[in-house]
């Protein structure tokens, strides 16, 4: 029994630290019912905490929104939702409901390569920056086309048929990169033949040679020019991969999810209401930032798209485990504790964690504060406003919605994330004490470790 105890540990402790803090990557009645904890609570964190039921032998996991007010005058009310990544199907639904309800939503879900708002790059001061930045807009308006052919059989006729083609979330991505970095329409030019569709149930046939064609005029926006006036072609970049346009296998959260039973939230979610903003970096853009601050980014996302050796090699453990009810069982009573705690594990890291942190954490939260700052004057006013963000970002949000925006908290209500049937795990009562107890001592010792490191 042990040795299964390591197993599932030693297969599952890197992925839930490090998938944590990240969020979604693409790939409700204000009456919800809030989770109500009659039995007893061990609070974590303000955002996160464990209700234990010794009675019915279950552990869970609950996940807090809290809800703030403007300390003087009048204003919407502001709901910081704490989200798990992965979690039970009916937590996602209760928690839908509850913010379909609100005017706005924030939601974290780091974006494409090259769809991340002109914005958010780290410079846009030169030609020469705008000009990569265009070049990426440029690849990721491609890529969409192409995906766009997959799907419906021949090339678009226009961008606008691609915004409409793509869904609400992704769509809305797309319009957002119609201009380029000066400004100025990125053009879109096609050859006849690539709009011709197959016949019903005909093969797709191959592409012409450069079917398309996508062209920002460059700073003058006139056709030709050098310098930063110079033509930006998608003819003149590397053809797009494979990778970049067939949609990938399942990534590690959607694996990670399936091993314990559990959904992921991209999966469980509706993220395409009109009331719905994508409130993130792009994957670029984070890239960037992490590069600056001297924290490997590659690993990262290879771990989280699947394509690292690593990543395939826990893909198998985490299919294994899965086949194994009392293992799976087992997974979800760890993940319980090891979330409950994932703020004090990633607060402590020291190093390039620390400085991969600062980016993953502190500068998406800048652009979530500066949505909300936008929408608090969009007028008419809204009643209330949401942002849903993973619970590790809520400490810094709040710290900044009450120094920034002069809002107090007014209330707060708790969801169940994720329900353990502890008698699946074929423990008795007194073996799953011992067996948590364990974990715990683990967490803390390498809290305690990584302190010392830090210092």
């Amino acid at each position: 029994m042990i040795s299964r105890h390591r197993l599932v540990y030693g297969s599952l402790a890197g992925l839930l630290i490090g998938l944590a803090p990240l969020g979604p990557v693409a790939r409700a009645q204000n009456g919800a019912p809030a989770v109500k904890a009659e039995p007893a609570a061990t609070v974590s964190s303000r955002y996160a905490r464990v209700v234990e039921d010794d009675e019915k032998q279950t552990l869970k996991l609950e996940m807090a929104v809290h809800s703030y007010v403007p300390q003087a005058g009048d204003g919407p009310t502001v709901y910081l939702a704490g989200a798990v990544h992965i979690a039970d199907r009916s937590f996602y639904k209760e928690l839908q409901a509850f913010l379909d309800a609100k005017e706005v939503v924030l939601f974290e879900g780091v974006k494409p390569p090259g769809a991340g708002r002109l914005d958010h790059e780290l410079a846009t001061e030169t030609d020469e920056d705008k000009a990569a930045a265009t070049t990426r807009r440029i690849r990721f308006l491609a890529t969409c086309i192409e995906k766009y052919r997959l799907k419906r059989k021949a090339y678009p006729e226009s961008l606008a048929a691609v915004v409409e083609g793509s869904g609400t979330r992704i769509g809305k991505l797309i319009e957002g990169s119609l201009k380029d970095a000066w400004g100025n329409e990125i053009a879109y030019t096609v050859k006849p033949e690539a709009l011709e569709k197959p016949a019903p149930g005909a093969a797709l046939p191959a592409a012409p040679p450069d079917p398309f064609e996508l062209t920002s005029l460059g700073a003058d926006g006139k056709p030709g020019g050098e310098g930063g006036d110079s033509d930006i072609r998608l003819s003149g970049q590397d053809p797009l991969a494979e990778g970049e346009v067939e949609e990938g296998g399942e990534g590690i959260q959607t694996l990670l999810a399936n091993a314990l039973g559990l959904v992921f939230q991209l999966d469980a979610m509706d993220h395409n209401k009109p009331n719905w903003r994508n409130s993130d970096l792009s994957v670029d853009q984070v890239q960037e930032r992490l590069d600056k601050a001297g924290a490997e980014s590659g690993q990262l996302f290879q771990m989280l798209d699947g394509s690292s050796f690593s990543a395939k090699f826990a893909g198998v453990i985490l299919k294994i485990i899965s086949l194994f009810p009392s293992v799976q069982a087992m997974g979800k009573m760890m993940m319980v504790d090891m979330l409950a705690n994932a703020d004090e594990l990633l607060g402590a890291m020291p190093g390039g964690m620390g400085a991969m942190l600062n980016v993953i954490i502190k500068d998406r939260n800048q652009v979530v504060m500066d949505d909300l700052d936008q929408a608090l004057k969009e007028r008419p006013p809204h009643k209330d406003i949401a942002i849903i963000y993973g619970a590790g970002h809520l400490p810094d949000m709040e710290q900044r919605l009450t120094e920034r925006f002069g809002y107090k908290e007014s209330g707060v209500q708790w969801f169940a994330a994720i329900v353990v049937d502890l008698k699946k795990t074929g423990l008795t009562p007194a073996q799953v004490k011992t067996t948590r107890e364990m974990l715990k001592n683990q967490i803390q010792r390498q809290i305690k470790i990584a302190k010392q490191q830090a210092r």
